[in-house]
């Protein structure tokens, strides 16, 4: 479609394609965790985790079940399944305390807050 739109002059038509940058081991941790979702969607709890090397992430509950998840050159989070993607509000030593996801990357669609230990 990207060709088409460049073809016919249309600016914007689709956003351009992400670059994957791999997220070290040893920083996994900071991405991981339980979020409270506070707005957007009627469901309490988003869920990112670790599996076999790789992130991933949840809202049980939607049937869209687990994701696997990846970052883009921007640091926001994407999935290959969904038009969306999210910005990651780091708080004191890196780790991620805030999730907020965007659909055309403005419109915010959600907001989740990291859940106390």
């Amino acid at each position: 479609f990207n060709g088409i739109a460049e073809r016919y002059d249309w600016p914007g038509f689709l956003r351009a394609p992400k670059e994957v940058m791999p997220v070290p081991g040893a920083e996994m941790a900071d991405y991981a965790g339980d979020f409270d979702i506070v707005s957007g969607v009627e469901m309490p709890l988003l869920r990112i985790f670790v599996e076999d090397g790789k992130l991933k992430s949840e809202i049980p509950g939607m049937r869209n079940g687990v994701q696997e998840v990846l970052l883009d050159k921007a640091g926001r989070m994407f999935n290959r399944n969904s038009p969306f993607e999210t910005e990651l509000i780091r708080g004191a030593g890196g780790r991620v305390d805030e999730i907020v996801a965007y659909a055309g990357g403005s419109t915010e669609i959600m907001r989740a807050k990291r859940r106390p230990a």
